[in-house]
């Protein structure tokens, strides 16, 4: 476990987020994106990964914020 993206996108199979505000949090918007803007997975997050990695997404995806 770490909170370091880069480490844990090193070598991996597969990248996987969530979504950073669920339905019915709303509400929670603006600090639920100030405290996980960092774990975004995005294009230089995911050349870290292996070559073949999947990215999924739970959904509904939210360009720009969780991916």
């Amino acid at each position: 476990m770490t909170e370091d993206v880069t480490a844990a996108a090193k070598g991996a199979d597969m990248l996987y987020t969530d979504v950073w505000i669920s339905m019915g949090k709303e509400s929670e918007s603006a600090e639920r994106i100030r405290e996980l803007s960092g774990y975004q997975i995005n294009e230089a997050l995911v050349k870290f990964a292996k070559p073949d990695a999947l990215v999924m997404h739970c959904l509904p995806a939210y360009r720009g914020k969780e991916i």
